[in-house]
Protein backbone atom coordinates (compact mmCIF):
# COMPACT_ATOMS: atom_id res chain seq x y z
CA UNK A 1 0.00 0.00 0.00
CA UNK A 2 1.33 3.51 -1.19
CA UNK A 3 0.28 7.17 -0.04
CA UNK A 4 -1.16 9.26 -2.78
CA UNK A 5 0.06 12.85 -2.82
CA UNK A 6 -2.97 14.75 -0.23
CA UNK A 7 -4.20 17.34 -2.12
CA UNK A 8 -5.65 20.65 -0.88
CA UNK A 9 -8.53 20.51 1.09
CA UNK A 10 -8.97 16.90 1.04
CA UNK A 11 -9.26 13.87 3.11
CA UNK A 12 -6.11 11.80 3.10
CA UNK A 13 -6.17 8.99 0.58
CA UNK A 14 -4.22 5.32 0.16
CA UNK A 15 -4.33 3.67 -3.44
CA UNK A 16 -4.33 -0.27 -3.65
CA UNK A 17 -4.70 -2.25 -6.68
CA UNK A 18 -5.58 1.08 -8.76
CA UNK A 19 -8.43 1.70 -6.09
CA UNK A 20 -8.42 4.79 -3.76
CA UNK A 21 -9.18 4.19 0.07
CA UNK A 22 -10.41 7.38 1.69
CA UNK A 23 -8.70 7.68 5.34
CA UNK A 24 -12.81 7.47 6.71
CA UNK A 25 -13.22 4.26 5.19
CA UNK A 26 -10.49 2.76 7.52
CA UNK A 27 -12.30 1.37 10.98
CA UNK A 28 -11.75 4.28 13.45
CA UNK A 29 -10.69 1.00 15.97
CA UNK A 30 -7.33 0.41 13.34
CA UNK A 31 -6.50 4.08 12.71
CA UNK A 32 -6.41 4.50 16.06
CA UNK A 33 -4.34 1.17 17.66
CA UNK A 34 -1.91 0.00 14.68
CA UNK A 35 -1.42 2.96 12.09
CA UNK A 36 -0.71 5.93 14.40
CA UNK A 37 0.96 3.86 16.28
CA UNK A 38 3.44 2.45 14.20
CA UNK A 39 4.29 5.40 11.52
CA UNK A 40 5.80 8.32 11.67
CA UNK A 41 4.20 9.85 9.16
CA UNK A 42 0.75 9.05 10.26
CA UNK A 43 1.83 10.89 13.32
CA UNK A 44 2.42 13.97 11.72
CA UNK A 45 -1.12 13.57 9.71
CA UNK A 46 -2.60 13.21 13.06
CA UNK A 47 -2.49 16.78 13.94
CA UNK A 48 -3.61 17.69 10.72
CA UNK A 49 -7.28 19.32 11.61
CA UNK A 50 -8.86 18.15 8.14
CA UNK A 51 -8.49 14.11 9.32
CA UNK A 52 -10.27 15.14 12.23
CA UNK A 53 -12.91 17.10 10.79
CA UNK A 54 -13.12 14.23 7.85
CA UNK A 55 -13.82 11.97 10.37
CA UNK A 56 -16.28 13.27 12.52
CA UNK A 57 -18.31 14.08 9.33
CA UNK A 58 -17.62 10.71 8.10
CA UNK A 59 -18.92 9.59 11.93
CA UNK A 60 -21.57 12.67 12.58
CA UNK A 61 -23.33 14.12 9.77
CA UNK A 62 -24.97 15.95 12.12
CA UNK A 63 -21.68 18.00 12.99
CA UNK A 64 -21.37 19.89 9.85
CA UNK A 65 -24.21 21.81 10.82
CA UNK A 66 -22.41 25.84 11.09
CA UNK A 67 -23.64 25.87 14.86
CA UNK A 68 -21.63 23.03 15.34
CA UNK A 69 -18.87 23.28 13.85
CA UNK A 70 -18.34 26.66 15.48
CA UNK A 71 -18.43 24.86 18.83
CA UNK A 72 -15.80 22.26 17.85
CA UNK A 73 -13.84 25.04 16.81
CA UNK A 74 -13.67 26.39 19.98
CA UNK A 75 -12.65 23.06 21.18
CA UNK A 76 -8.84 22.66 22.76
CA UNK A 77 -7.99 20.69 19.34
CA UNK A 78 -11.03 21.44 17.64
CA UNK A 79 -12.56 18.01 15.90
CA UNK A 80 -9.46 16.06 17.13
CA UNK A 81 -11.12 17.10 21.08
CA UNK A 82 -14.25 16.71 19.84
CA UNK A 83 -13.70 12.94 18.37
CA UNK A 84 -11.85 11.89 21.41
CA UNK A 85 -14.74 12.46 23.78
CA UNK A 86 -17.68 11.43 21.44
CA UNK A 87 -16.35 8.14 19.26
CA UNK A 88 -15.94 6.13 22.53
CA UNK A 89 -18.70 5.40 24.99
CA UNK A 90 -18.85 5.96 28.68
CA UNK A 91 -16.96 3.24 30.91
CA UNK A 92 -18.94 2.17 33.93
CA UNK A 93 -17.38 3.26 37.22
CA UNK A 94 -18.02 -0.74 38.35
CA UNK A 95 -18.76 -3.99 36.91
CA UNK A 96 -22.45 -5.13 36.84
CA UNK A 97 -23.30 -4.42 41.12
CA UNK A 98 -24.15 -6.97 42.97
CA UNK A 99 -26.36 -5.02 44.84
CA UNK A 100 -27.74 -3.17 42.61
CA UNK A 101 -29.79 -0.05 43.56
CA UNK A 102 -30.84 3.23 42.71
CA UNK A 103 -30.85 6.55 44.84
CA UNK A 104 -31.76 10.05 44.87
CA UNK A 105 -29.76 11.64 41.42
CA UNK A 106 -27.30 15.23 42.79
CA UNK A 107 -28.59 18.16 42.11
CA UNK A 108 -28.18 19.71 38.79
CA UNK A 109 -25.47 22.76 37.87
CA UNK A 110 -26.77 26.09 37.84
CA UNK A 111 -27.34 26.82 34.02
CA UNK A 112 -27.34 30.52 32.79
CA UNK A 113 -30.11 31.56 31.38
CA UNK A 114 -28.17 31.78 27.70
CA UNK A 115 -26.17 28.86 28.10
CA UNK A 116 -26.93 26.52 25.35
CA UNK A 117 -26.58 22.41 25.39
CA UNK A 118 -25.83 20.86 21.89
CA UNK A 119 -27.82 17.61 21.13
CA UNK A 120 -26.27 15.65 17.78
CA UNK A 121 -28.45 12.43 16.70
CA UNK A 122 -27.08 10.46 13.78
CA UNK A 123 -28.79 7.42 12.98
CA UNK A 124 -26.91 4.94 10.35
CA UNK A 125 -27.83 1.50 8.83
CA UNK A 126 -25.17 0.01 6.99
CA UNK A 127 -22.81 2.64 5.94
CA UNK A 128 -26.38 4.77 5.02
CA UNK A 129 -27.13 8.06 6.93
CA UNK A 130 -30.80 7.34 7.40
CA UNK A 131 -31.41 10.11 10.13
CA UNK A 132 -29.56 12.99 11.24
CA UNK A 133 -30.36 15.85 13.83
CA UNK A 134 -28.90 18.82 15.85
CA UNK A 135 -31.36 19.67 18.83
CA UNK A 136 -30.44 22.84 20.62
CA UNK A 137 -31.82 23.59 24.43
CA UNK A 138 -31.40 26.96 25.87
CA UNK A 139 -34.49 28.60 27.94
CA UNK A 140 -33.31 27.17 31.55
CA UNK A 141 -36.11 28.53 33.29
CA UNK A 142 -37.73 27.02 37.05
CA UNK A 143 -40.19 25.51 34.96
CA UNK A 144 -38.17 23.80 32.39
CA UNK A 145 -35.77 22.76 34.74
CA UNK A 146 -37.94 20.54 36.86
CA UNK A 147 -39.75 19.18 34.29
CA UNK A 148 -39.05 15.74 32.68
CA UNK A 149 -36.17 15.57 30.41
CA UNK A 150 -37.29 14.35 27.41
CA UNK A 151 -36.33 14.89 23.52
CA UNK A 152 -39.13 13.50 20.64
CA UNK A 153 -38.32 13.75 16.87
CA UNK A 154 -39.22 13.79 14.44
CA UNK A 155 -41.63 16.24 14.80
CA UNK A 156 -44.98 15.36 15.53
CA UNK A 157 -46.87 13.46 12.70
CA UNK A 158 -43.28 13.62 10.57
CA UNK A 159 -42.13 10.13 9.23
CA UNK A 160 -39.09 10.15 7.95
CA UNK A 161 -38.45 8.14 4.52
CA UNK A 162 -35.31 6.05 4.21
CA UNK A 163 -33.43 4.30 1.25
CA UNK A 164 -34.05 1.03 3.01
CA UNK A 165 -36.37 -1.47 1.65
CA UNK A 166 -38.69 -3.03 4.32
CA UNK A 167 -41.83 -5.39 3.87
CA UNK A 168 -44.34 -6.47 6.93
CA UNK A 169 -43.56 -9.98 6.26
CA UNK A 170 -39.77 -9.77 6.76
CA UNK A 171 -40.07 -8.77 10.24
CA UNK A 172 -38.14 -11.38 11.57
CA UNK A 173 -35.03 -11.04 9.81
CA UNK A 174 -35.20 -7.28 9.72
CA UNK A 175 -34.76 -7.80 13.46
CA UNK A 176 -31.31 -9.30 12.99
CA UNK A 177 -30.64 -6.89 10.81
CA UNK A 178 -31.67 -4.30 12.97
CA UNK A 179 -29.25 -5.62 15.73
CA UNK A 180 -26.63 -6.13 13.24
CA UNK A 181 -26.90 -2.42 11.20
CA UNK A 182 -28.54 0.29 12.98
CA UNK A 183 -26.06 2.78 14.47
CA UNK A 184 -26.80 5.56 16.89
CA UNK A 185 -24.82 8.31 18.09
CA UNK A 186 -26.64 10.94 20.84
CA UNK A 187 -23.94 13.13 21.17
CA UNK A 188 -24.63 16.40 24.30
CA UNK A 189 -22.36 19.15 23.45
CA UNK A 190 -21.47 22.22 26.22
CA UNK A 191 -20.50 24.60 24.57
CA UNK A 192 -19.31 26.74 27.51
CA UNK A 193 -17.20 23.72 28.98
CA UNK A 194 -16.01 22.16 25.08
CA UNK A 195 -17.14 18.98 25.95
CA UNK A 196 -18.77 16.51 24.37
CA UNK A 197 -20.18 12.74 25.43
CA UNK A 198 -21.99 10.23 23.81
CA UNK A 199 -24.71 9.38 25.52
CA UNK A 200 -26.18 6.18 24.04
CA UNK A 201 -24.88 2.39 23.13
CA UNK A 202 -24.00 3.01 19.21
CA UNK A 203 -25.67 -1.14 18.71
CA UNK A 204 -29.09 -1.93 20.47
CA UNK A 205 -29.35 -3.40 23.68
CA UNK A 206 -32.96 -4.95 22.83
CA UNK A 207 -34.80 -4.75 19.10
CA UNK A 208 -38.90 -6.02 19.93
CA UNK A 209 -41.08 -6.34 16.85
CA UNK A 210 -44.62 -5.97 16.71
CA UNK A 211 -45.68 -7.80 13.59
CA UNK A 212 -49.16 -6.84 13.41
CA UNK A 213 -48.35 -2.75 13.82
CA UNK A 214 -45.59 -3.43 11.14
CA UNK A 215 -43.26 -1.66 14.05
CA UNK A 216 -40.07 -2.55 15.72
CA UNK A 217 -38.72 -0.53 18.85
CA UNK A 218 -35.06 -0.61 18.65
CA UNK A 219 -33.52 0.71 21.86
CA UNK A 220 -30.18 1.72 23.00
CA UNK A 221 -28.68 2.66 26.84
CA UNK A 222 -26.19 3.69 28.48
CA UNK A 223 -25.62 3.18 32.03
CA UNK A 224 -24.26 5.76 34.68
CA UNK A 225 -23.54 6.27 37.84
CA UNK A 226 -24.83 8.81 40.10
CA UNK A 227 -25.69 10.15 43.70
CA UNK A 228 -22.60 11.07 45.83
CA UNK A 229 -19.52 10.31 44.38
CA UNK A 230 -20.78 7.60 41.70
CA UNK A 231 -21.49 5.11 44.43
CA UNK A 232 -24.37 2.91 44.96
CA UNK A 233 -26.71 3.83 42.35
CA UNK A 234 -27.17 4.11 38.29
CA UNK A 235 -29.41 5.62 35.91
CA UNK A 236 -30.34 4.66 32.60
CA UNK A 237 -29.99 6.95 29.57
CA UNK A 238 -32.21 5.61 26.84
CA UNK A 239 -32.65 6.14 23.44
CA UNK A 240 -36.06 4.83 21.68
CA UNK A 241 -36.13 4.60 17.52
CA UNK A 242 -39.44 3.50 16.70
CA UNK A 243 -39.65 2.71 12.58
CA UNK A 244 -42.38 0.82 10.18
CA UNK A 245 -42.59 -0.35 6.62
CA UNK A 246 -44.48 2.07 4.91
CA UNK A 247 -45.15 1.04 0.93
CA UNK A 248 -42.24 -0.96 0.54
CA UNK A 249 -39.86 1.46 2.57
CA UNK A 250 -38.32 1.50 6.21
CA UNK A 251 -39.83 4.88 7.66
CA UNK A 252 -38.45 6.78 11.19
CA UNK A 253 -41.43 7.15 12.73
CA UNK A 254 -40.22 8.67 16.47
CA UNK A 255 -36.90 9.01 18.34
CA UNK A 256 -37.38 9.42 21.70
CA UNK A 257 -34.64 10.43 24.38
CA UNK A 258 -35.12 10.00 28.27
CA UNK A 259 -32.78 9.16 31.40
CA UNK A 260 -34.45 7.29 34.50
CA UNK A 261 -33.73 5.55 37.16
CA UNK A 262 -35.06 2.13 38.92
CA UNK A 263 -38.50 3.36 39.74
CA UNK A 264 -39.12 4.20 36.38
CA UNK A 265 -39.21 7.34 37.04
CA UNK A 266 -38.17 10.08 33.97
CA UNK A 267 -35.12 12.55 35.68
CA UNK A 268 -35.95 16.13 35.34
CA UNK A 269 -33.89 18.01 33.05
CA UNK A 270 -31.67 19.21 36.20
CA UNK A 271 -30.96 16.22 37.60
CA UNK A 272 -30.18 14.81 34.61
CA UNK A 273 -27.56 17.61 33.26
CA UNK A 274 -26.11 17.09 36.91
CA UNK A 275 -25.19 13.05 35.98
CA UNK A 276 -24.64 13.93 32.45
CA UNK A 277 -22.06 16.49 32.89
CA UNK A 278 -20.29 15.06 35.48
CA UNK A 279 -20.18 12.06 33.18
CA UNK A 280 -18.93 14.12 30.19
CA UNK A 281 -16.34 15.94 32.25
CA UNK A 282 -14.99 13.20 34.95
CA UNK A 283 -15.95 9.81 33.23
CA UNK A 284 -14.01 7.78 31.75
CA UNK A 285 -14.41 6.36 27.79
CA UNK A 286 -14.00 2.49 26.22
CA UNK A 287 -14.78 1.27 22.98
CA UNK A 288 -17.78 -0.07 22.02
CA UNK A 289 -18.78 -2.54 25.39
CA UNK A 290 -22.38 -4.33 23.68
CA UNK A 291 -22.03 -6.79 25.73
CA UNK A 292 -21.99 -5.25 28.92
CA UNK A 293 -24.76 -2.80 28.01
CA UNK A 294 -26.73 -5.90 27.27
CA UNK A 295 -26.39 -7.54 30.35
CA UNK A 296 -27.15 -3.89 32.48
CA UNK A 297 -29.75 -3.39 30.20
CA UNK A 298 -31.68 -6.98 31.17
CA UNK A 299 -30.60 -6.69 34.92
CA UNK A 300 -31.71 -2.84 34.84
CA UNK A 301 -35.25 -4.21 33.65
CA UNK A 302 -35.34 -7.01 35.62
CA UNK A 303 -34.66 -5.57 38.94
CA UNK A 304 -38.14 -2.91 37.59
CA UNK A 305 -39.97 -5.74 37.22
CA UNK A 306 -40.37 -5.15 33.92
CA UNK A 307 -40.82 -8.05 30.59
CA UNK A 308 -37.46 -7.41 29.27
CA UNK A 309 -37.98 -9.93 26.35
CA UNK A 310 -40.77 -6.98 25.42
CA UNK A 311 -39.83 -3.28 26.07
CA UNK A 312 -43.18 -2.02 25.38
CA UNK A 313 -44.88 -4.00 28.24
CA UNK A 314 -45.05 -1.68 31.29
CA UNK A 315 -46.99 -4.92 32.89
CA UNK A 316 -45.61 -6.09 36.26
CA UNK A 317 -44.36 -9.70 35.33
Amino acid sequence: MKQTPMASGSSTTTSHHNRDIAITDINQDIIRTHIFCVSSQFHNICADESLWKALCDSNWPSTKAETVQQIISSFPSAHRSFFSDSYSTIKYHIDIPQNFSGIPAPLGPKLEPNERLIFAIDIHYGNEIIYSKVVVRTPWSNWFMSSPLRLDLPNKNERVKTKIKFQVEEMRTYKARMENNMRLSCILIDPMKKRAVNLCSRRPVVVWQHPSAGEILVHYATFMAAGVDNIGGFVKCGVDVICEGKNGWLHIKEICMQVEDLDGKILSWKDSMGILQEAMTKGDRVKDQIGKEKKMYQLFQSRKGYNILNPLDKNRT
